[in-house]
Parts: C-alpha cells; structure tokens; sequence
C-alpha cells in the first residue's frame, strides 16, 4: 500500500476502492503502456486474486465479483464488469474496443472474450482488420474454454466448454461447437419459467439452511435484520429487504446481510437496488 491506502499495483489518476474489497499484493491495474489509467472503481466485497493483471484506460468492477488468477484484461478501452460476476483462472478479456460485462455473468476457466478480429498484413490483402465493442447481458454463462468473437450475448445466454462463438448469442439460448451453433431446442434453454412465488420459497429454503449453518458455527448473527420479500415494496431501513422477484437487495453492509450474500454466492446472486434501474 501507498500513503493512500491503494494497493502499490494500482496506478490511475482516480482510484476508488471498497474498503471491503480483497485484492492480492501482486495484482496490477494500469494502462496497456504502463502508464496510469484514468480511472479505477472496484465495489464492495470484490476479490481479485493473486497474478491477475490488468492494463485498460478504466475499469470498473460492481460489488462481490470474484476474479482469479492468471486473468488477463488488456486493451485500449475500457472494461465494465457488473456485480457479482465470477471469472475464473486463466481467463482473457480483451478491450481493444469496449467490453461490457453484465451482473452475475460467469466465465469459466480458459475463456476468452474479444474485441478485434485483426493479424493478418492487410497490406498483402487479408480481409480481416476489424474491432467492434463487446457486450455481455446479466447472467450470461461463458464455459471452459469457449472464445467469443466481438459479439452480443443476450442475458441468461450460454456459450458450452471449448465453443467458438462468431455471431451474437440470443438471450437464454445455449450455443456449442466450432463454430458455435444455436443448440436450445435440442438441449432446451438454460433457464426455465417459474413463479415469483416460486422463487420465494426457493429463497426461504435457502434461507433455513443459512440460519441452521450459522447456529451450528456459533455464529451471532440477528436474523430478524434480513427480510425476504417478493416484488412488494417494503419499506424498513432497519433490515437488508432480499427481493426474489427483482433480485435485487437493500444494501445496508450489516454482518447479517454479508454473510447472507457469502452463504448464496456464487450459484445465487443478488444486486444492490439501484432506483430507476430494479424491475
């Protein structure tokens, strides 16, 4: 750590750091030449994890995202990853152009993500030499070894292990192969239709387990200051109100709240409520 308090790796012109965010003494956040970044933002609860490298004019990370080492994020635009994503050991993000990751996108070991379609002399006529942003929806699911050419990829989409992805992914459909085709009618979406309430009770199952866990641990924890809910508007500042029908959470950062979210992560995830954004 500098004077300031931000990790000696880090060096932008405007840094801001959760003072709840993990990041490994080795991690390093600049520009691709080395030189400062404009800005970097990393949320609360953010884990980045020993050997990850990141050389970007700006990076934004939302709360709970958890990024393992050796990652790779390189390029001459910025790169947005949304909360609660988790990217895995070995991964390439590329942002030659810019690359918008969603809230609660998982990508997989050895993936890569790109943002140009470029090598060839063009002089000595090769037709490919073409950059173009990259955007990935809330909950798109990225398997081991899969590469997505500069694409869109629709929310709850899912590309299989080791699948070449050249053309933009509709939202819950699932794609496979080399290159990748549309496989959801043989294999069926990656998520199904169910209820609100139905997600309500999925949670207060959950929520059971949570409570007998930390009982069994000996954790002192009230358990009265997390309410679930599903859509209706709850007002209580006292208690983190967990909608299961929105996803979202009132972000209050009592322990209760944060051992809740540890509980549910990775496999179940829920944002921060943003006014005006939360359906």
């Amino acid at each position: 750590m500098d004077r300031e308090g931000i990790p000696a790796g880090i060096r932008a012109d405007e840094v801001i750091i959760s003072p709840t965010a993990e990041i490994a003494d080795d991690v390093e956040i600049c520009a691709i030449d080395g030189a400062r970044a404009r800005r970097v933002i990393i949320g609360d609860y953010v884990r980045i994890a020993s050997g990850v490298r990141a050389f970007v004019p700006e990076l934004e990370i939302g709360d709970w995202c958890m990024i393992h080492g050796p990652t790779k994020i390189y390029g001459y635009e910025s790169c947005m990853i949304g909360a609660c994503t988790w990217i895995a050991q070995d991964v390439i993000l590329n942002s030659t152009d810019l690359l918008t990751i969603g809230r609660g996108a998982t990508i997989s070991a050895r993936a890569s993500i790109w943002t140009h379609f470029t090598g060839g002399d063009t002089v000595q006529g090769c037709r490919y030499n073409d950059r173009k942003p990259a955007f990935l929806g809330d909950d798109v699911w990225i398997g081991v070894g899969a590469t997505l050419a500069p694409i869109i990829a629709g929310e709850k989409s899912m590309a299989l292990a080791n699948a070449s992805v050249t053309r933009d992914m509709l939202p819950n459909h699932v794609y496979g192969g080399v290159p990748a085709v549309d496989l959801t009618d043989k294999l069926g979406p990656p998520y199904k239709e169910i209820s609100d309430e139905e997600k309500l009770a999925r949670l207060k199952r959950l929520f059971a387990e949570f409570k007998a866990q930390a009982l069994q641990s000996g954790e002192k924890l009230d358990f009265d200051r997390i309410q679930l809910a599903c859509g209706a508007a709850v007002e209580d500042s006292s208690v983190s109100i967990f909608d299961a029908a929105s996803r979202t959470y009132s972000k209050l950062g009592t322990p209760e709240e944060v051992a809740f979210m540890k509980f549910l992560l990775p496999c179940v995830k829920f944002f921060p409520h943003t006014p005006g954004r939360d359906t």
